[in-house]
């Protein structure tokens, strides 16, 4: 369902993010807000 669409996509975000940003999970900056 749409919840659950949401959360893989957080995740793929996230996964995006750490490999972007060089680690934004660790320096604990909050994800950029979905479009």
């Amino acid at each position: 369902d749409a919840c659950e669409e949401m959360l893989q996509r957080k995740r793929l975000r996230e996964a995006e993010a750490e490999v972007e940003g060089g680690g934004t999970v660790l320096s604990g900056r909050p994800f950029p807000p979905e479009l």
